[in-house]
């Protein structure tokens, strides 16, 4: 016989080698497996809560902002997930952008990205898948990130109960300041032109009662705030008294960062006019925070029936959202 004989010694030796290289390799491979954390589960919210919408219906749009919520079973712990998103929407169809959040009752919560578009069939129903982006966390899932997909179906009115269907991954990091959050801290730039009063010049003071508002925070010494934002007031130094609403979603890093929604200028009389509001926040300093958004016309009743036109909205605010904020409207028509 040619084949060589291998001692029985050398041969267990050298599986012994291989079975403990097999353990190393396999042990960083189960060390970042337990660092994730996979959830997936299918609940209806019910109706919205009193306070939780905020919705205008002009012909068929409708616009505005809401809240949605249940609880859900994971590992055996109630957790609160929650949905937050600002609207537009044609005949029931429309993007919407926003956030999700899982809150568990230790403290925990991871909070993500959301959006997409609604598409409303004949029957009307209405249906929506969305990738959804971990921006951060809190308690034990604070610097998180992660992906999944959100799907929803209603066939109910806007506002009322919503079947999600959810998966989702969340990678936990160790905690680092700033990590997770896709916001700027430098609160951008806005792409408005200064110095162009318009059809419309609006000075008002707009303020929101804090039960109002339904804003969260996340990240490293809760750096991140998210959610959704209603503030209003009246200016009376005008021809016409007219009431401001300013209502969307914001997500800000440091105090600053991008918000998207919807300014409305009532004058009563049914003359109302209707805005996409988007913009950046910049806070300057412990006590000053800049604003600073576009304004394009997408509806109007009464004398603004048919109104189009664009405009800007620059503001200052001395404290966090809510407070008083000194706001600058400047709107042309055509």
């Amino acid at each position: 016989m040619n084949a060589m004989m291998i001692p029985s010694h050398f041969l267990a030796t050298l599986l012994l080698t291989a079975c403990l290289a097999s353990r190393v390799l396999a042990a960083p491979q189960q060390a970042a497996d337990a660092q994730d954390l996979h959830v997936a589960f299918v609940t209806h919210t019910g109706a919205a809560e009193p306070g939780d919408t905020t919705f205008y219906t002009v012909g068929q749009k409708q616009l505005g902002v809401g809240r949605l919520a249940s609880i859900v079973d994971i590992d055996g712990e109630q957790v609160t997930f929650e949905v937050l998103v600002s609207l537009e929407y044609n005949s029931g169809s429309g993007p919407f952008t926003g956030f999700v959040s899982l809150f568990w009752p230790n403290g925990d919560t991871v909070a993500c990205r959301y959006e997409g578009v609604v598409m409303r069939d004949a029957a009307g129903n209405s249906q929506w898948n969305s990738i959804v982006h971990v921006i951060d966390g809190s308690g034990s899932l604070t610097g998180a990130t992660g992906t999944g997909t959100v799907s929803g179906f209603r066939s109910v009115a806007l506002g009322g109960s919503v079947e999600y269907t959810v998966d989702l991954t969340i990678h936990r990091q160790n905690i680092e300041q700033g990590s997770g959050s896709p916001e700027s801290a430098d609160g951008g730039s806005s792409g408005i032109e200064s110095g162009s009063r318009g059809d419309l010049a609006i000075d008002v003071v707009l303020t929101g009662a804090p039960a109002d508002q339904r804003l969260r925070r996340v990240g490293f010494e809760n750096s991140i705030r998210y959610g959704i934002f209603r503030i209003g007031g009246t200016a009376e130094d005008g021809p016409l008294p007219v009431q401001v609403t300013a209502l969307g979603t914001l997500g800000y890093r440091i105090g600053s960062g991008p918000f998207a929604g919807f300014l409305v200028l009532d004058y009563g009389g049914n003359d109302v006019l209707y805005c996409r509001y988007e913009g950046h926040t910049t806070q300057l300093s412990i006590d000053s925070t800049r604003i600073l958004g576009r304004l394009d016309v997408i509806a109007g009743t009464g004398q603004f029936n048919g109104a189009q036109g664009e405009g800007q909205v620059r503001a200052r605010r001395g404290g966090p959202v809510g407070s008083t904020q000194l706001t600058s409207i400047r709107l042309r028509l055509r």
